[in-house]
């Protein structure tokens, strides 16, 4: 079937059935909380919260909300991905319902794309139809489907894959229109994933597929505007980022990047064909020693790329499934971006499936031409049925262990029981749910694997809920005293902050004054939030002028800082005001505390809102 009558009728049907099966399949993620990485990129994030803040949402990475907003603090300026939470959060505020839905939507448009542009590719609609259908339900989906955090992934394959389907079209018509959307969805790609720079060569498979009988500049020149808008969006990003690459902390050494990249390959090969365990972590670590297994793995990944591209070779679209499957995988790769216990991801796999797909399911049909030629169509058509049925299942049921905070990392220590990280995620909802005694012994568990300052400061929550003040503050102390190149700087905050509830509740006042002196001078970016707690200590000692001074220092800060809690000033200072009998300065704080935190979340913030909002009434 040719390009020309890609579109008729006879393809909707497929199309319809394509996005029926990605609603059914992803219908029980809809319903899911905000998890993990969601809670604080939308729900403590005032970057996409407050329009006045939109443009330095843009032009920051998207993490800046930790700081304050000017800082990078990782490796990803994703514009497109930051501009979606935007408009979700216009859309849907803080109710995680319509963020969901939302992905589901971009993930069966995506899925659609898929079959769309294997028909432009003139793939049959049976077979286009087979591979779009198990990528829309593959099981590794669902850590970018069900996960709000994971949408980049989405993102970049809906825009990718947009560039490609309008480029095939220009590669037909050389429609100067299909070649600027082309451009146009490329450019947003890159916004939503920065590996997209990575498929450039992509578009000159696609251009040697039509243009054969084109001269060497007239076929690569699209290409090299392609390559000219990579170049212009990496530096673009250097200059957002201030570097090209971060290292993550305690990050392996670059001596294991090879030594651990055959195993990275065959995990993700296997998570690929044969999805069977899931987790958002798995026990796979940096290898920094050659050993029996590195060769062995060595040799089977080598066997299983040539493989690869040996049945690659064949056809075009097969060369093309190759493409798309090791491009987008080879940051996977550069494990010393991630914590040694996070270097596999199933996110990372979501366009290479794809690629993967388009290599062997053409090459099973070939098979069963061979074996079975009177049979081939309707053993096909079963084959691709039980494979759909078995992932689908899978991906429905694996959709409710994402559903919410507590059923992840209970399922995620199952999955990697090493793992530091998982038990002191875990530690933190159990510790959320008020289930102190079971935190601390995962914190515990934690700290048995690895001494991490997350795992000290959680634990030392859970005694200072339990009023073991001693032992909150030797942990706390630990990690205040740490370099400050193990820790990351909002980590450093939420010490301070426990550190002088702790030197409260043992009743040495002095001591919580001292410490938070001390972290405001280490931490001048957050410097009002932790105004605001010292503030708390100097009332609580009855020192009201003191208390006022220390607010009104910080009026400023407190507006650009990105901490929810930074905006507490005003209401700090609302409150003293009145107090001191400064009536019009109560009010017009306390009325700026409410404006601040119009979009606020926070159960602390709601309540000091309901207080201001009460006092502003009493005094009318």
């Amino acid at each position: 079937m040719g390009q020309k009558s890609v579109g008729r009728g006879k393809d909707l049907y497929p199309i319809i059935a394509i996005a029926a099966l990605v609603f059914v399949v992803f219908f029980n993620s809809i319903s899911g909380e905000f998890v993990y990485d969601d809670k604080r990129q939308v729900l403590r994030n005032q970057l996409i919260q407050q329009p006045e803040l939109f443009t330095r949402a843009l032009t920051s990475d998207v993490w800046a909300f930790k700081g304050d907003g000017t800082t990078a603090v990782s490796n990803y300026w994703r514009p497109t991905f930051t501009a979606y939470s935007i408009f979700n959060y216009l859309l849907f505020g803080p109710d995680p319902l319509g963020w969901h839905l939302l992905n589901v939507l971009l993930h069966a448009l995506v899925s659609i794309l898929v079959f769309l542009v294997l028909r432009r590719l003139e793939v049959d609609t049976p077979m286009a139809l087979a591979i779009a259908a198990i990528f829309a339900v593959h099981p590794v989906h669902t850590e970018s489907v069900a996960w709000i955090a994971g949408s980049p992934d989405i993102l970049f394959g809906l825009f990718i894959l947009l560039s490609i389907h309008f480029f095939l079209r220009y590669c037909s018509t050389s429609g100067r229109w299909d070649f600027a959307v082309s451009v146009g969805s490329f450019v947003l790609a890159l916004g939503a994933k920065e590996v997209a720079l990575l498929c450039i060569p992509v578009y000159l498979l696609l251009e040697s597929r039509q243009s054969n009988d084109k001269k060497a500049a007239a076929r690569y020149w699209p290409t090299a505007v392609f390559a000219a808008v990579g170049g212009l969006f990496f530096l673009l990003r250097w200059i957002v980022l201030g570097e090209v690459q971060r290292m993550a902390p305690g990050a392996a050494s670059f001596g294991s990047i090879p030594l651990t990249a055959p195993t990275v390959l065959l995990f993700y090969l296997k998570q690929s064909l044969f999805p069977l365990v899931l987790g958002p972590n798995y026990p796979l670590r940096p290898i920094e020693a050659l050993s029996l297994w590195v060769f062995a793995a060595f040799l089977i990944a080598v066997a299983a790329m040539a493989g690869l591209f040996l049945l690659a070779k064949k056809t075009k679209v097969q060369r093309i499934g190759l493409a798309l499957f090791v491009l987008p995988l080879i940051p996977a790769f550069l494990i010393t971006s991630f914590i040694p216990e996070q270097i596999v991801h199933d996110r990372y796999l979501y366009l290479p499936v794809l690629g993967l797909l388009m290599i062997l399911l053409p090459e099973l049909r070939k098979l069963l031409r061979k074996l079975a030629p009177s049979h081939d169509k309707p053993l096909f058509i079963w084959i691709s049925i039980v494979l759909l049925g078995l992932f689908s299942l899978k991906t429905a049921n694996y959709n409710r262990v994402w559903a919410n905070e507590l059923s992840l990392w209970q399922h995620s220590v199952t999955v990697d029981q090493s793992s530091a990280f998982n038990y002191m995620q875990l530690g933190s909802i159990l510790y959320d749910n008020g289930r102190i005694e079971e935190s601390i012994d995962a914190y515990n568990e934690s700290l048995n694997i690895k001494t991490t300052p997350r795992g000290y400061l959680g634990r030392a929550r859970g005694f200072i809920s339990k009023g073991k003040f001693e032992e909150a503050i030797k942990d706390l102390k630990t990690v205040a005293e740490m370099p400050v190149v193990e820790i990351e700087a909002y980590e450093l905050y939420q010490v301070y902050e426990s550190l002088a509830i702790s030197y409260v509740g043992n009743k040495e006042p002095e001591k919580a004054i001292e410490v938070l002196r001390k972290a405001i001078i280490r931490l001048p970016i957050y410097r009002a939030a932790l105004t605001e707690k010292l503030a708390i200590v100097l009332y609580q000692s009855g020192e009201r002028e003191k208390v006022r001074n220390e607010l009104e220092s910080v009026r400023e800060q407190a507006l650009r800082e990105m901490l929810p809690e930074s905006k507490h000033i005003f209401f700090r200072l609302g409150l003293v005001y009145l107090e001191l009998g400064e009536k019009e300065k109560g009010i017009e704080a306390l009325r700026t505390f409410l404006k601040l935190t119009a979009n606020a979340t926070g159960k602390t913030t709601l309540e000091y809102r309901k207080a201001a909002s009460e006092t502003l009434q009493k005094i009318n």
